[in-house]
């Protein structure tokens, strides 16, 4: 009888270290620490309109994204005001080589011991169609984003997904001016 219980105990046991991994591993998904600051980057939709287009079963859709940052100062010291600067590169639907590149910089307070902020950045417009709301394929995409945190024009701590965004950082086109569409 004994050695059936500690099969089942170390069953019990194994499955109790995957579920803790899996969670150490979501709760870290998308952060960084570093010189005393804890930096979340994750992508977050602002608004999302879906219109009925000619076409039967085909919705015309038009969303807009923003990167959400938490910033937490981890450090034993209150740390000055910074400026948070972002990038976010966009791949148009139907052209594997078109790729467009967001950029802006944002100024946050100073950031007291153990205090976060949380900034919501940039505005990314998605467009494209989808069939039956299960068709991404035909719609914009965000194929990375870089977050920096400056404090006296100095890098304190920086974010990238995915590793390759700087290859993808190097095929974008700047679009120039806020709200503006990119050319096509």
């Amino acid at each position: 009888m004994l050695p059936a219980s500690s099969e089942a105990m170390k069953s019990i046991i194994m499955g109790m270290v995957r579920a803790a991994v899996l969670m150490m591993a979501l709760t870290h998904a998308g952060a960084i620490d570093a010189n005393g600051l804890r930096l979340t980057v994750q992508k977050t939709m602002l608004d999302s309109e879906k219109n009925r287009d000619q076409f039967y079963d085909w919705d015309k859709v038009k969303k807009a994204y923003a990167l959400r940052c938490d910033i937490k100062n981890t450090s034993f010291n209150d740390l000055p005001a910074g400026t948070l600067r972002w990038t976010v590169i966009l791949k148009k639907w139907g052209r594997n080589d078109l790729y467009y590149r967001y950029k802006g910089e944002e100024e946050f307070p100073a950031l007291p011991r153990g205090k976060t902020i949380e900034m919501i950045v940039g505005k990314i417009p998605i467009e494209g169609y989808e069939m039956n709301n299960s068709r991404s394929e035909y719609v914009d995409s965000i194929e990375g984003y870089q977050v920096v945190i400056l404090h006296e024009r100095k890098e304190t701590i920086a974010f990238v997904s995915p590793s390759s965004f700087k290859r993808l950082d190097e095929k974008a086109e700047d679009v120039k001016g806020k709200g503006k569409k990119p050319r096509e």
